[in-house]
């Protein structure tokens, strides 16, 4: 069994077990909390604020789960690709408070297996990651180019530099691209950074 495999079956299983589990709790403790309300309990006393914490808390794990399983099978990966997922990604920033992160489509499709377009997005969302947390981003850029033989993938920002220390996010980076016979390029300043993804083709 190939790691995407491996992947696939476990996001299959927390979605079938875990993921369904959270919803129905915090499907039956919204109904908890109606009867409370039919009973004439006060949404302010000790039953009622217990009731609402627990509700909040079922729905804030379920989102995180979700967030899990996009991690190890992103549907847009899946479902038509490199780009759309990545387009997908920038969506779920965007809706979490963070930057607004415009990707530039490539001008021709891309023809990748599995594996690299695998790669590839865990490379593109460490360094969208990376301007959030820690680059203080205002808006970011996920761009396409190509050259005879080469794929060029870059995160560009707006934020203020990388510290100068190179971090497991950055080294993990790294070795995907050098498992795909690629390699990482680092342009960084304190008006923005550029991670540069450079691959053959």
């Amino acid at each position: 069994m190939t790691v995407l495999d491996e992947r696939e079956r476990l996001a299959r299983d927390l979605h079938d077990s875990v993921c369904q589990s959270l919803f129905s709790m915090a499907m039956h403790t919204r109904a908890l909390e109606l009867a409370a309300a039919r009973e004439g309990c006060s949404p302010d006393g000790p039953l009622g604020t217990g009731i609402a914490l627990l509700r909040d808390l079922a729905q804030e794990v379920h989102a995180e789960m979700r967030s899990v399983l996009f991690q190890l099978r992103p549907d847009g990966l899946r479902r038509a690709g490199l780009v759309a997922a990545i387009r997908e990604h920038a969506e779920a920033v965007a809706r979490r408070g963070g930057p607004a992160v415009r990707v530039i489509e490539p001008q021709a499709p891309l023809d990748l297996d599995d594996s690299t377009e695998d790669e590839l997005f865990r490379v593109v969302r460490e360094a969208v990651h990376n301007c959030v947390k820690h680059a203080s981003a205002r808006s970011v850029e996920v761009r396409f180019g190509a050259q005879p033989g080469t794929l060029v993938v870059e995160v560009a920002d707006d934020g203020c530099g990388f510290s100068g220390t190179e971090g497991m996010g950055l080294s993990s980076m790294r070795d995907r691209l050098a498992r795909l016979g690629g390699t990482l390029v680092i342009i960084s300043s304190p008006a923005g950074s550029v991670v540069r993804a450079v691959l053959p083709t």
